[in-house]
């Protein structure tokens, strides 16, 4: 149960943070803290299938939703500002940028401003009770181990699945292999615990890939989010942009080489987490 509690924690504490300076890193702390509560939450709603959890979910994932337009706009507005450093033309995307920045934090300070959070405490304390009260009159724990066994091997599975479509290229493919692994990554981190064969070199290798993955979806988002500047704008200095362009494709290539690397270990590291449960 401690799990609950400390993933509440650390999600309240974020929202305050937020809400006092919505800035990339406070965004960021916040939208992994929900996902990581929204792990804890689905851990316990997997091995108690009639917890009052449907709500809770719902409300951090939306939560996670609404911000993620905020987050991707103000990762994407430092590489520009750093793009446009090389290439002065460029400047206008950096400004383009920082304009809707300014828009999506208004929308966030009114979106944290009406979340309700003393209903989702009171909501998380309920689940808690709850699911005390299972495990009060569950001495036997072998059922949860089982259940925690398949619920590692199916996350594991749904990477699994994703990793080929994502092998092509496709940005989407990207994506949905990136969430599959950062829902995986999160259980196995709740996990680790109470499966100490779980242990850090293995949450390090984990963090690895989904850095990696994470960079190439960024840098896809970015490429989608420019690509209209550019095109408003190239005309103007068409040289520059082009060499902006270029440089784009060639970096999502570098990336995308990467990902390839790091996505071929992930049957090692398959092997690893089977003799750890």
């Amino acid at each position: 149960m401690s799990s609950l509690t400390e993933r509440w924690r650390l999600f309240s504490e974020t929202v305050a943070k937020c809400s006092r300076r919505p800035g990339e890193k406070n965004i960021h702390d916040m939208r992994v803290a929900a996902r990581r509560f929204v792990a804890v939450v689905d851990m316990f709603y997997a091995i108690i299938p009639d917890l009052p959890a449907v709500e809770l979910r719902r409300s951090l994932r939306r939560h996670i939703r609404d911000f993620g337009p905020l987050r991707d706009t103000q990762v994407h507005l430092v590489r520009v500002r750093a793009l446009a450093r090389k290439f002065p033309a460029f400047e206008i995307g950096a400004t383009v940028l920082k304009v809707r920045e300014g828009a999506l934090i208004k929308e966030a300070r009114k979106a944290l401003r009406t979340l309700d959070m003393r209903r989702l405490e009171m909501m998380s304390a309920s689940l808690g009770a709850r699911a005390a009260e299972h495990f009060a009159g569950q001495p036997d724990r072998s059922l949860e181990h089982d259940i925690i066994a398949g619920e590692l091997a199916k996350a594991f599975v749904r990477v699994i699945r994703r990793r080929g479509p994502a092998l092509m290229g496709n940005a989407r493919s990207v994506h949905e292999c990136r969430i599959a692994f950062k829902k995986f990554r999160y259980l196995v981190e709740i996990l680790q615990p109470v499966l100490p064969a779980l242990d850090g070199q293995l949450l390090h290798s984990m963090k690895r890939f989904q850095t990696c993955v994470g960079k190439l979806h960024d840098h896809d988002l970015l490429m989608s989010g420019v690509s209209p500047i550019i095109r408003r704008y190239q005309s103007k200095n068409s040289d520059q942009y082009a060499c902006l362009s270029e440089l784009l494709r060639s970096e999502r290539e570098v990336l995308m080489t990467k990902f390839v690397t790091c996505a071929g270990k992930l049957e090692r590291l398959k092997l690893r987490i089977h003799q750890s449960v």
